[in-house]
């Protein structure tokens, strides 16, 4: 009888094909069958049989349907009995959490059913018995399954439950066929359907730079915030406190959050800023208000990569609504950049005297602060800052995109490159492609349906794909309750999409969020 084995790393199950039987632990001495001739098995996922070539190297997600069938001759006088069982053997568990102990999967011959288990290690095994004698084979399969690498998609559904689900976006575009890749539907609910998120608003994840605390999922809803470990998709509690170690005025709805360089998290609450230090020490992390009374902030952050052999200290920048001025965490303080009175379009980073609010920041290429911001007439203007010079912060764009188009409006969402002159702007059904260094505005090539609504436009941020890093587009629509997510490939010096490499995955709730997490 052979004894296969299969290895999964990041959903990946490799197979090899060892000579032998496997000898049961139980209370019973196993024997070969005389009169069973095993012939060989296939494997099937999701209906599609797997080519003898890539049994070294399978790719399966979590939910497929896995398909295990055996070809063997069996001779008269042989009553056959099957079992299969399964157990975590290695799992990812809280201290003093124990494993489940072998559960019974099947009772037929071959297996055919979705491995739903989340991530971690499994033993899955078959047992063969003559019920005329006892005898038995054993076929043993070592399952080790990790979390995706790829886009989470936050969604509700049509009872305004949160779930979300995988793309796996590292895999996506990389010379892999259609059938290596694919979307994990209902993590979440799938694994948790004793903890529903209700009334889902966002997706956010912890993102210290710390495996401590990185592997955590936040989904954060009208009631507060649920958080879920990443690699097993496991509830782990929905308490704020429990979860921040903080109390909070009012109902927690956090506005935003950046990765610090000084592994410190920040969170705009209520148009006030905190900051979270996780690495502080002590079993609770450590949580401070930076901004001072009165003061109120725009929930959108960013980081600017700090540059030590300029001494540049402002890394952590937010956007002072009160005094209308771009700020940086120095050392615990929120301080204004250096800036040289004038109009913008001069060294101006103080733009109080234009009564501008900020609509929406994120990192440029190199050392620069993009931002969407709105004038008091109602202008909505595209706004570019160099802080290049760590002791300066230089407007080198300010356009007005009124008069470029009248279809841009406060409302309208955004997302930037960090690779070229280009920033997608999304409203209603339309897509926009800005060049702020041609200063045009032109509606895209992304193909909408006219009955729906745009929720998202992420740029996907990868540096670990240099080909793709900056150049793959992701719009999210609804229609109703049922979200799509298009995937496009776009030349990120000229922002045109490049239509025949769209892909289209179906199947959600109504899609609010997407977040990369690697």
């Amino acid at each position: 009888m052979k004894k296969i084995r299969l290895q999964v790393t990041n959903l990946v199950v490799i197979m090899t094909v060892l000579l032998g039987c496997v000898k049961d632990k139980g209370n019973y001495e196993l024997h070969e069958i005389p009169g069973v001739n095993d012939k060989g098995y296939t494997i099937q996922v999701n209906g599609n049989p797997i080519p003898a070539q890539d049994v070294a190297n399978l790719t399966i997600n979590t939910n497929d349907r896995l398909q295990i069938s055996f070809n063997e001759e069996i001779e008269a006088g042989i009553d056959p009995a099957y079992q299969w069982m399964m157990y975590e053997i290695d799992p990812v568990l809280k201290p003093g959490a124990m494993p489940d102990p072998a559960a019974q999967i099947a009772v037929t011959k071959n297996l055919d059913q979705s491995f739903s288990k989340g991530p971690g290690k499994y033993k899955l095994y078959r047992k063969l018995t003559n019920r005329n004698n006892g005898d038995a084979y054993f076929s043993e399969f070592i399952l080790t399954v990790e979390s995706i690498n790829g886009l989470l998609v936050y969604q509700e559904d049509a009872n305004s439950r949160g779930d979300y689900s995988s793309v796996r976006t590292t895999e996506m575009n990389l010379g892999l066929p259609d059938s290596k890749m694919g979307v994990r539907h209902q993590v979440y609910t799938t694994l948790n359907p004793t903890h529903p998120i209700q009334h889902p608003t966002q997706l956010w994840l912890r993102e210290v730079g710390d495996l401590s605390f990185d592997n955590q999922i936040f989904a954060i809803s009208a009631g507060g915030i649920t958080q879920v470990n990443y690699r097993t998709h496991v509830w782990q509690h929905n308490n704020s406190g429990a979860i921040f170690a903080f109390p909070l005025d009012g109902s927690f709805v956090p506005q935003g959050h950046m990765n610090g360089s000084n592994k410190t998290e920040y969170l705009v609450q209520n148009e006030r800023v905190f900051g979270i230090d996780y690495l502080a020490g002590g079993a609770l992390p450590k949580f401070v208000e930076i901004s001072e009374p009165g003061m109120a902030y725009s929930p959108y952050m960013m980081t600017i990569p700090t540059d030590m052999q300029t001494f540049r200290m402002f890394s952590n920048i937010v956007f002072n609504k009160t005094f209308q001025r771009f700020e940086y965490d120095n050392f615990g303080f929120l301080s204004p950049f250096f800036y040289a009175p004038g109009d913008l379009g001069q060294s101006d980073i103080d733009i109080s005297a234009t009564q501008m609010d900020l609509i929406y920041m994120d990192k440029g290429k190199d050392y620069y602060i993009d931002a969407v911001m709105e004038q008091n007439p109602g202008s909505i203007n595209y706004v570019r800052f160099d802080i290049t010079d760590p002791m300066a912060a230089t407007c080198t764009h300010n356009i007005d995109l009124s008069t470029l188009s009248n279809q841009l409006t406060k409302q309208s969402l955004w997302a930037i490159s960090e690779r070229g002159p280009i920033a997608f702007s999304a409203i209603g059904n339309k897509v926009y492609t800005l060049n702020y260094e041609q200063e045009t505005l032109q509606l895209s090539t992304a193909d909408i349906p006219a009955t729906a609504t745009i929720s998202v436009i992420k740029i996907l941020k990868d540096k670990l794909n240099p080909a793709y890093d900056n150049a793959i587009l992701y719009i999210a629509y609804n229609l109703g309750n049922q979200g799509t997510l298009l995937q496009y490939e776009f030349n990120p010096l000229s922002g045109q999409l490049k239509t025949n490499t769209k892909k289209t995955f179906n199947g959600f709730g109504k899609i609010l969020d997407l977040k990369l997490k690697k």
